[in-house]
């Protein structure tokens, strides 16, 4: 077993860390991608099973709550118990999950086994960052993570064009229930891959997970989000207020918690070393505003595509190849770009996302070859701009910690980022469906983009700090 250090030492010279790296970014590539698969599939999954826009809206959402539930633990449990270990754990039951989400015989059952999928994500995805930060040498970690933000990128276009091949096609005639099956070879290939060329690596300090916090914010976070993802929805009644209360009590409770923990200097479920510090906390608030504004635009454009334009799944699924690739192209150029005349590339990348949003909003007022060709422009240019966001700003609040704690502090960077996709899909989608019902589609969808540029403009202010040069070098610093 290798600790932290030994495994830098080790890895740096090896002539297979590019490959390890390939296996650790299908990973990624994998757990993305099934959020938009699912998001093209779900018009067909409401359609076989007779059900409502909000029971499908849940089959997207559960495992997203649950993977959000489920990473800052998985993340200590990597650094505890061997980072590679967690992964290969997680990816085995991600596979077993998706191939019973493939036989499910109701919508009930498939949100169900949707949850144990997101619970086998959040074991398996954090450790893909504190891999790389843990076993890749300081020079490569910088290409390494735009390598995965890239990865992201083209999942959001595989995803939804896959899914809506899949559906087109149908070779197996099983329908929706194919979108599933594709889990199955790569997760293959990923054990395979990583059971021979990733090198273990786990915290030099051993430390017990603590017993109650791990409770206390999975049920906090489940009590706040499972509210968030059907209240809007299906209506907020007093028990999705009272769980919505309760919930905030408990994660409260929790964070208090771990602050007192740490001042025990005892084991914490949190990176102890970022918790009294500010700018970890003010990257956490960033990547909460940028993804409560980006969530949901996958999802209620396909939807809007497919119901409002009355396009089909393969149609709407190809809509979104320009932001993909823009994104994975923004990754890459911010693999090498840091800042513009000392203004961070997150903050460039907000503000330009929040004129494509007005953009989007002419194209969706509009019909005819212009709203295809500006719909397909704003997109291409949306990819790029986060591309220069993700990347940037996952590396920046990151480095905060300590590498002992990089687990812990990917999966509380991944947590955030799945509270505000809940958060973002619930919030706006219920945006979505009160204009859409009194209006129409095209007024909802323009509703949100309103909503989504001003998230942006905040996203931008709040990234200032975070990432602008003189704080990005005292976090490298700290960082070695």
């Amino acid at each position: 077993m290798y600790t932290a250090t030994e495994s830098v030492q080790s890895y740096r010279s090896s002539r297979h860390r590019n490959m390890a790296l390939g296996a650790l970014l299908l990973a990624s590539f994998l757990g993305t991608a099934d959020v938009f698969i699912i998001i093209a599939a779900l018009p067909s999954i409401e359609k076989a099973f007779g059900a409502e826009f909000a029971d499908t809206q849940f089959v997207a959402t559960a495992y997203t709550l649950a993977y959000a539930c489920t990473l800052v633990t998985g993340g200590r449990l990597g650094d505890m118990l061997g980072r590679k270990r967690v992964f290969l754990t997680g990816a085995t039951a991600f596979a077993v999950a998706a191939l019973g989400c493939a036989t499910a015989g109701s919508v009930g059952v498939l949100v169900a086994i949707r949850v144990v999928q997101g619970i086998a994500a959040g074991l398996m995805l954090p450790q893909v960052l504190s891999i790389i930060r843990t076993t890749f040498p300081l020079p490569t970690q910088a290409r390494a993570v735009s390598l995965y933000g890239a990865a992201l990128g083209v999942a959001t276009v595989c995803g939804q064009a896959l899914a809506g091949l899949l559906l087109r096609a149908d070779p197996l005639r099983l329908g929706w229930r194919t979108v599933f099956l594709v889990d199955l070879l790569p997760v293959v290939v990923i054990v395979a891959a990583t059971m021979r060329l990733v090198p273990d690596s786990k915290a030099a300090v051993a430390a017990r997970l603590p017993r109650l916090s791990p409770l206390l914010l999975a049920a906090g976070l489940a009590a706040v989000l499972v509210p968030l993802a059907n209240g809007a929805a299906r209506g907020w009644t007093r028990e999705y207020v009272a769980s919505v209360v309760v919930g905030s009590i408990v994660l409260t409770a929790f964070i208090f918690r771990e602050f007192r923990v740490a001042d025990r200097g005892s084991a914490t479920l949190l990176p102890a070393t970022a918790l009294r510090d500010r700018t970890f906390g003010l990257g956490i608030l960033t990547v909460f505003i940028y993804y409560s504004g980006t969530a949901a635009l996958n999802m209620l454009l396909s939807y809007f595509l497919q119901s409002g334009l009355h396009r089909d799944p393969l149609t709407a699924g190809l809509q979104f190849a320009p932001l993909g690739i823009g994104f994975m192209v923004g990754s890459l150029l911010a693999g090498r770009v840091t800042n513009v005349r000392r203004v961070p590339l997150p903050v460039i990348g907000c503000s330009i996302m929040a004129l494509t949003r007005l953009l989007m909003l002419f194209a969706v007022t509009h019909t005819g070859f212009a709203q295809l060709a500006v719909l397909e422009a704003a997109l291409l240019i949306t990819g790029v701009a986060q591309g220069f966001v993700v990347a940037p700003m996952i590396a920046a609040t990151l480095g905060r910690a300590g590498v002992d704690e990089a687990g812990a502090a990917s999966g509380t960077v991944m947590t955030i980022s799945n509270i505000a996709v809940a958060f973002g899909v619930a919030g706006l989608g219920g945006v979505f469906l009160a204009t859409t019902t009194r209006w129409g589609s095209v007024i909802g969808f323009s509703t949100v983009l309103l909503v989504m540029a001003a998230l942006a403009v905040a996203a931008a202010v709040s990234s200032f700090t975070v990432t602008r040069p003189g704080t990005a070098a005292a976090q490298q610093k700290g960082s070695q």
